[in-house]
Formats: C-alpha cells, structure tokens, sequence
C-alpha cells in the first residue's frame, strides 16, 4: 500500500513547529509552505496566530495569490465575445458607451446575428460609431475684456462621454481606453494632450474671428464630431467639420 504523502504538523511544547512526510522528518524551510498548500482551505482566521513565521508568510502569500486569481476570472467572465472568441476591450467599452448594446451582453452573435467574421462585425458597426456628435463646448463671454472664464473644455467633454465627470484625470488618459487624434483645418495631426490643445487653439481662433466682425457675441457654443476606429482605438476629430454657434446680447 502506497503510503501517504500528506505533510504531518506537529508543535512542541516549546512551541517549535515540526513537520513530518511518509513518517520522516522533513526540513521546516519547503515543508511550511507544503502544509500550508494541503491545509490552506480549512485555514480559519481564528487560526492565523497559530502559525509559525513561515507558515503566515507563505499564507499571505497564497491569499493574495487566490484573490489575483478570482479578479482575473471575474474579468474573464465579464469580456464580451464575438461567436465565443474575446473582442478587444477597447470595442467593448466603445458600443457600450455609446449605449450600442447593453452591459448584460455576453456575446456579440446575440446583437450581429448576420455577421459570419469579425471583419464583418466592424463592417456593420462602422456606421454607428462614424461621425458621433459630441457634447458642446462652450465658452462665456462675461464683459468687454472678453475673459473666457466660464469656457467649459474638451478635457469636460471627454468626462461626460466616458463618464468620469468625479474623477480627476490626466488630458492623455482623457478618452479612457481610446487615443484622441485631431486633424486641424490645414490637414496637421495632432495626439493626446497636443490634440487637446489644438482644439483649444482653433475654438479661441473662432472666437478671435466673431470678435473682430463686431456684433458683441455674449456666448459661443462649438459642436464636434468623432470617427472612432475600434481597431486601432482612436477617436478622430476633425475641425473642418466642427462648427460654432455665437449668440449675441440684445
């Protein structure tokens, strides 16, 4: 009969902590941690001052493995797939932010039946995520200095798309999983925190116009459109086809 290869606790009266295996004493150092994996489940609380140095240590130690383990399945659980295989979370948190499906969807087969390939999946969601209008900037006006102090900016805009109006965050980590591109009016791409800026610049320039036509604007709100690219996850603005509305004192 084979005989056991269970790892033996024993605690002398001393208080040292003996370990034994198929009925011999083993060496404290790898044995510890060896007990510590056959016994981890039954494990109380209650027990942990009970334990020796090593044997806490190499408890921790497989607790905080565990719980690593539990996140990574909970965020395996919640990736969204497309016919059984994940998508990009990128993909994901661009058709739920833009309410193109709900949370509780599991896999995208449900919503794009008529998909065969994934190439076909961004084919028909192309057009859905083309040309998205996003929320107005706008800029106040407030005397004849003209100080824009009420301006509310891109960096705003940003926050209400991808909901993170609480939360303080750096202008490129601004779009969240998405990398912003800007194309100013003569064709110059500019990224990230440059992007935002290049959008600062052109609405201040538009600004600067309407004040040399005279007229006394009081307000001016600028509307922009984004194409977002679910495979390179960028979401592209382009001020030739962003506009501005002024709205004049009486």
């Amino acid at each position: 009969m084979k005989k056991s290869n269970a790892t033996k606790r024993t605690v002398a009266s001393s208080g040292q902590v003996y370990y034994f295996q198929g009925g011999k004493r083993v060496a404290a150092a790898k044995a510890a941690s060896k007990w510590v994996k056959e016994n981890f489940s039954s494990i109380s609380p209650g027990q942990l001052e009970r334990l020796s140095e090593r044997e806490l240590k190499s408890f921790r130690g497989r607790q905080a493995a565990t719980k690593g383990a539990e996140k990574i399945k909970e965020a395996t659980e919640k990736r969204l797939r497309f016919g059984g295989k994940f998508v990009s979370e990128c993909l994901r948190l661009i058709l739920q932010d833009l309410k193109l499906i709900d949370k509780t969807v599991k896999d995208l087969k449900t919503e794009y039946p008529s998909a065969n390939t994934y190439g076909e999946l961004l084919k028909q969601i192309k057009p859905a995520i083309s040309q998205v209008t996003l929320a107005e900037t706008e800029w106040g006006l407030p005397n004849e200095k003209r100080r824009r102090e009420t301006y509310s900016s891109i960096i705003d805009i940003a926050d209400r798309i991808f909901g993170n109006e609480k939360k303080k965050i750096k202008a490129d980590e601004v779009f969240g999983t998405l990398a912003l591109v800007v194309v100013d009016e003569s064709g110059t791409v500019h990224e990230g925190e440059k992007g935002l800026e290049a959008i600062r610049k052109w609405e201040t320039s538009k600004i600067d116009e309407l004040m040399k036509a005279g007229g006394n604007p009081a307000y001016v709100s600028f509307q922009h459109v984004a194409d977002i690219d679910p495979e390179t996850c960028e979401m592209v603005i382009q001020l030739a086809n962003s506009t501005e509305d002024p709205q004049y004192s009486p």
